[in-house]
């Protein structure tokens, strides 16, 4: 199985027939989560009634205390996750991992392709299906949208509709869930084609850039030399230095203004490995920071 760039290298490419099994162990993820008892006192002779360790088979790691949850395996997720696809008549593309291991992802390509008609200059973006799951309290099953602009590989996500929340880990998959689900991922989809391709047509100079950046990102009390460091970058990105920015799409545009952050979040911040880096573009922090300048630009120029 080979890697590909939209996901940093973190995900396995998974081919036609792979079994379950095959997946997991070409994505490291080929372990049990087990269960044990909490025991503490001076000889370990004290319990919790109420409270278990889980870890992993393979290294003995923790993973969190459960309060009453029964773990849901990783052969199990993935069966979830093919059982989704399959009533939206998808399947899946890339396996891959993140939380050190304890979160499970799979991707699946959706039929949804941007084309700025409006330049015409072949500055394509593709979309994603993104489903994962996790063996840490607080998380469950999530589904988003990645687009993924090719010529630079910036990802930007969207978290699809809560409904999905009812699938789940004891339960079926509902058939009426899962298309209303796939359904506002492709309506959302269409929805941002529209307003990039409004972006790709609005110019915009360095200087406009600076400002919104700023007043999103930064501090509007500060010069651009004592901004963040996302801020700088994006500027420069914005300048000719990020892939992708001298296209007539992007090249003085709000739509490249939007790149120049993703860019910045996709390829230069400084982050702890790939992982993390695809957790946080994925529904952290770079996530969060994207949308608002998104927001920032369409609340001004795509109204």
């Amino acid at each position: 199985m080979t890697s590909s760039n939209w996901n940093g290298g973190i995900g396995r490419k998974v081919e036609q027939g792979m079994s379950v099994s095959d997946m997991l162990k070409a994505a490291n993820m080929d372990y049990t989560v087990k269960l044990s008892d909490i025991r503490f006192g001076d000889f370990g002779e004290l319990s919790s009634d109420s409270k278990k360790v889980a870890y992993r088979s393979d290294t003995n790691a923790l993973i969190d205390l459960y309060t009453n949850r029964k773990p849901l395996q990783n052969d199990q997720m993935v069966q979830l996750f093919q059982d989704f696809l399959n009533v939206a008549g998808l399947s899946i593309t890339e396996i891959g991992s993140f939380d050190n291991g304890n979160s499970l992802w799979v991707s699946a390509d959706l039929p949804v392709e941007y084309d700025w008609n409006v330049r015409a200059v072949g500055d394509i973006t593709r979309s994603k299906l993104v489903l994962s799951d996790s063996h840490l309290n607080g998380r469950g099953m999530e589904v988003y949208t990645w687009s993924n602009r090719l010529v630079c590989t910036n990802g930007l996500t969207n978290k699809v509709n809560s409904k999905v929340a009812v699938i789940t880990h004891s339960g079926g998959i509902d058939t009426a869930v899962v298309k209303t689900v796939l359904t506002g991922a492709l309506r959302g989809l269409k929805l941002k084609g529209e307003i990039y391709e409004t972006l790709a047509g609005v110019p915009m100079s360095v200087e406009e850039m600076t400002f919104n950046l700023i007043n999103t990102l930064g501090d509007p009390d500060k010069p651009l030399d004592d901004q963040r460091e996302v801020v700088k970058l994006a500027v420069k990105s914005f300048s000719g230095e990020g892939a992708g920015s001298e296209m007539m799409s992007a090249y003085n545009t709000a739509y490249g203004a939007l790149q120049a952050v993703l860019d910045v979040y996709s390829n230069k911040t400084r982050t702890e490995s790939a992982e993390s880096r695809f957790a946080s573009i994925l529904r952290g922090d770079y996530a969060k920071k994207s949308r608002e300048f998104e927001r920032q630009l369409v609340s001004v120029y795509a109204r």
